[in-house]
């Protein structure tokens, strides 16, 4: 499955959006790259992240930490998403995630899943709950009292005739 992300978007509803423009927009955007990489672990490859760019050409698409990011360059991200959805051969294998009511609308007419922001982070969090919960132990081994070691050894080393 490949998650395709409307990137400012996620971006935004997750609080970690720029204040202003210019270098600190590509500060917050590998930010939240990195955070987006921890969060999906070895599924960060299936990840295209979509960001707007206004500016008619500009570098090819970029990867960092797995994470491939794609700029959408003259046109808006929500045209590009669609754009994808609608040239995607298996569009069932995509997960569209948006706030925006027409890309989630273009996913959901092709066969994707398509999740809101807030949905995408309630399953990395429920995702990570479950992980937690795997990699944690169900009990506690159990611990012997050294007089039941003394009494087995006396128990048993007797009927081994010792």
């Amino acid at each position: 499955m490949q998650y395709l992300i409307d990137g400012y978007n996620l971006q935004h509803a997750l609080g970690m959006a720029p204040r202003a423009s210019g270098s600190s927009l590509e500060k917050a955007r590998l930010r939240f790259i990195e955070w987006l990489s921890v969060e999906l672990g070895p599924a960060a490859a299936d990840v295209l992240v979509i960001f707007d760019s206004r500016q008619k050409n500009g570098d090819a698409d970029l990867t960092h930490r797995n994470i491939l990011m794609r700029f959408s360059h003259g046109q808006t991200a929500d045209d590009l998403i669609e754009q994808i959805v609608r040239d995607e051969k298996s569009p069932t294998r995509l997960t569209v995630v948006s706030n925006d009511h027409r890309v989630l609308q273009a996913g959901r007419r092709r066969g994707c899943p398509a999740w809101t922001c807030g949905e995408f982070v309630d399953w990395l969090a429920e995702r990570k709950t479950v992980k937690q919960k795997l990699e944690t132990p169900n009990e506690k081994p159990d611990i012997i009292a050294s007089d039941d070691i003394a009494e087995w050894l006396k128990k048993f080393g007797e009927e081994r005739g010792g």
